[in-house]
C-alpha cells in the first residue's frame, strides 16, 4: 500500500498547467469564434437576400406561366376561327362558282331575248293585235304578250340580282 500512497502523492504533486500558456489559446479561440459568428451572420444575411430574390423570381415565373397559358388558349381559339373561316371561304367559293354559272346562263337567255325583241320589234305586237278575228282572240293574244313581258322582266331582274350577288360574294 505504501506504493499506492507514493503514486497518489506523486499525482497530487504534479503542477497545474501554467495560466500564461492557455491565455493565447483562449484569445485565438475567441477570435475564431468571433470570425465564425461574423461569417454566420453574413451567410444568414445573404441567405435572406437570396430567399427574397427567389420569391421575386417565383412570382415572375408564375406570371410568365399564366401569360403562356393565356396565349396558348388564344392560339387554340384562333386556330378554330381560322378553320371555320377557311371552311366558310371554301363554301363561298363554291357558291360563287354556282352563281357565276347561273349568271352566265341567264345572261345568255337575256341576250337572246333582247335579240329576238330587236328583230321582231313592235311590229309583231301590232300585227298580232290587228290580226285578231274577234275579241276573244284579241284578249287571248294580249294575255300571252303580257305573260311574255312579265317573264322578260323577271329574267332581267334575275340577271341584275345575280350580278349583285356575284359582286357581293367577290368582296
Amino acid at each position: 500500500m505504501a506504493i499506492l500512497w507514493v503514486a497518489v502523492l506523486g499525482v497530487a504533486q504534479t503542477p497545474a498547467p501554467k495560466p500564461a500558456s492557455t491565455k493565447p489559446k483562449v484569445n485565438s479561440l475567441q477570435k475564431n469564434l468571433k470570425s465564425v459568428k461574423s461569417k454566420k451572420a453574413a451567410a444568414t444575411k445573404e441567405l435572406r437576400k437570396v430567399r427574397g430574390q427567389m420569391r421575386v423570381v417565383k412570382g415572375t415565373l408564375s406570371e410568365v406561366n399564366t401569360r403562356i397559358e393565356n396565349i396558348e388558349d388564344e392560339l387554340v381559339v384562333t386556330a378554330r376561327q381560322l378553320g371555320a373561316t377557311r371552311t366558310e371561304q371554301q363554301k363561298l367559293a363554291q357558291e360563287l362558282t354556282v352563281l357565276a354559272a347561273q349568271l352566265q346562263s341567264r345572261t345568255e337567255e337575256a341576250r337572246h331575248r333582247l335579240k329576238v325583241m330587236r328583230i321582231r320589234g313592235q311590229a309583231s305586237f301590232l300585227s298580232a293585235m290587228t290580226g285578231s278575228r274577234n275579241m276573244g282572240e284579241l284578249a287571248s293574244r294580249r294575255y300571252l304578250f303580257e305573260r311574255v313581258a312579265k317573264k322578260d322582266r323577271e329574267l332581267f331582274e334575275e340577271v341584275k340580282e345575280l350580278r349583285e350577288r356575284v359582286a357581293k360574294r367577290k368582296e
